[in-house]
């Protein structure tokens, strides 16, 4: 017998495979005498026979599980032939790809080595098969958004790895299209010995002309003659950059900036000290979008940037520091022509105190949109997040303007004073008011007792807004007017503890839901034209909650999400 893969000699099976004791086996095995010598001849042969059939099974079996291994290999490549993906146009395959490259942890986890890398998304997709090869090739936004990271120090390791960078930068120039997002944070390990500039520098600083977004951190860059090809840049027509974040850890002197014909919106994370007596470092007067970074530490010198746009439509404030013993007032933010306004935290810590101080010093006359933001690297949310109303409610007043937007997310705040802050906004269109899980209260610094335990949000304030009232018979809406008449786009996400009355949030709903205009005109009350919500700590009954699903039948846009813990 042969084996069917290397052809090998494989026994036959032996006559003895059925041994002639088989009957008498157990006897054998309980008999008082020893065998006889014939009997363990014949035993020995019957042993051999069967070590040869049970080699011979085994063998037969991993052919056999060879075989199923390579018909089910065989199977799924003629299944994934008929696999939806393979039918998709490649039109549609390009607009997946450019999603896929817009994904932050995707450029974020594409470097080529450590910290120092190009991000380079596309080559996981052109590694699938040739068509999407094809298609990644052409995809220009696979290669336009380029992540840079360089530490630069002069050793000779160090060098030969900031020269790998040089490759993969020009494939990402060559197939990017016209115009790049490039985002380059450098770091000089150490001053005494200067660093040569890289190759993948004057690659990157040879092509100003097609940036369209700049992100551009450097830090201990004590003198830019190092780095001739980024100090001309100074000469150079930034003609497509629209956006910038600059961040800077030194004073150096360099006007690379001022000639960006379509510069409108800037991201700064230092404030350069020239920038008081020269301002063309910045075109200030283009700029409509301004966001301010507060990392690690209060730079209150970076509150006067406001003053030097006179044009400015949207600003931000983005507080991550920790340090909450520093006071200092914060300078005047006035404005005549900022229209939105977003206030964002990532530690609930420095919220109250900073807060309040940012909002003592602001007046935005022409403001309609404003944000408050906690978004914090933990899961939940402390409880000494608190809000401020007097001193909102004071901004309201002083800046005399009408919001038609607000927003609110994982900030503490009570029944009173939410519904304070919608009586003083009754412009209101849009109204996003989302809640996080609190964790427990913390001591007090002094004394050692336990804070007050803050108020909670209460149906209450689900029933303020109800567009009527049984008045008279002294019904759950016992009031006359309701809060934030114009309300169009409600967004809520409440905590299940107090979130408990469903009925009445459908009613609520559901008194605001007049499509006619005449009704409109004549109770001054807005239909609501979108409702999403969503309740943390418990699914939402479907059959509750039918009259409201019968409404986005009538064109209510409806979102309804319930969990569970």
């Amino acid at each position: 017998m042969l084996c069917e893969k290397c052809n090998a000699s494989i026994p036959d099976a032996s006559s003895n495979s059925s041994p002639k004791f088989s009957s008498s086996l157990q006897n054998l095995l309980r008999a008082e005498n020893s065998l006889t010598s014939s009997d363990t001849s014949e035993i020995q042969d019957i042993i051999a026979g069967l070590d040869v059939d049970t080699a011979r099974i085994r063998w037969e079996l991993i052919s056999l599980t060879n075989k199923l291994k390579r018909l089910e290999i065989q199977r799924a490549k003629y299944k994934s032939l008929l696999a939806p993906i393979r039918r998709l146009p490649s039109e549609i395959l390009n607009l997946i790809f450019t999603h896929f490259s817009c994904n932050p942890d995707v450029q974020n986890n594409t470097y080529i080595t450590d910290y120092d890398g190009v991000s380079l998304p596309g080559y996981s997709l052109m590694a699938v098969c040739s068509h999407w090869r094809n298609i990644a090739l052409s995809c220009t936004a696979l290669w336009r958004k380029i992540w840079i990271g360089a530490t630069l120090y002069n050793t000779e390791e160090a060098l030969n790895k900031l020269a790998r960078l040089a490759a993969p930068l020009k494939w990402c120039l060559d197939h990017a299209g016209e115009t790049i997002e490039i985002s380059f944070r450098a770091y000089i390990d150490g001053e005494d010995t200067p660093v040569p500039e890289p190759e993948f520098m004057r690659i990157l600083f040879a092509q100003p002309g097609r940036w369209r977004h700049l992100d551009l951190t450097l830090i201990n860059f004590t003198n830019l003659d190092n780095f001739p090809s980024f100090a001309a840049l100074k000469n150079c027509a930034l003609t497509s950059l629209k956006s910038l974040q600059f961040s800077f850890d030194h004073e150096v002197e360099f006007d690379i900036f001022c000639n960006a014909p379509q510069l409108t919106q800037l991201t700064l994370g230092t404030l350069p000290a020239a920038t008081v007596e020269r301002k063309e470092i910045f075109p200030w007067g283009q700029i409509k979008t301004l966001e301010l970074l507060f990392d690690h530490y209060p730079n209150y010198e970076l509150f006067r940037a406001l003053a030097f746009c006179p044009g400015l439509e949207s600003l931000s404030y983005v507080f991550s520091y920790d340090n909450n013993n520093e006071s200092s007032e914060i300078p005047p933010q006035f404005s005549e022509t900022i229209r939105s306004l977003s206030v964002l935290f990532t530690s609930g810590h420095i919220f109250s105190k900073t807060f309040s101080l940012l909002i003592d010093a602001a007046c935005f006359l022409a403001l309609q949109e404003m944000s408050i933001n906690y978004n914090p690297d933990a899961e939940q949310v402390p409880r000494d997040i608190l809000w401020p109303q007097d001193k909102v409610t004071s901004f309201l007043l002083r800046s005399g303007c009408s919001l038609t937007t607000l927003e609110i997310e994982n900030i503490i705040i009570s029944n009173d004073d939410l519904v304070a802050l919608l009586v003083n906004t009754p412009e209101l269109r849009r109204f996003n008011f989302y809640e996080g899980p609190m964790t427990e209260t913390k001591e007090e610094e002094e004394g050692g007792t336990l804070a007050s335990e803050p108020e909670h949000i209460t149906m209450s304030f689900i029933a303020r807004l109800h567009a009527y009232g049984d008045i008279e018979d002294g019904g759950p809406h016992g009031f006359a007017n309701p809060l934030i008449p114009k309300l169009e786009h409600l967004s809520l996400r409440a905590l299940a503890d107090w979130f408990n009355v469903d009925q009445l949030f459908i009613d609520v709903i559901c008194s605001r839901w007049s499509p006619e205009p005449g009704v409109v005109a004549m109770t001054g009350i807005e239909c609501l034209k979108s409702v999403k919500l969503q309740v943390l700590g418990r699914d939402l009954n479907e059959e509750v909650y039918r009259p409201l699903i019968q409404l986005r039948k009538a064109g209510l846009q409806l979102e309804l999400i319930g969990t569970v813990h």
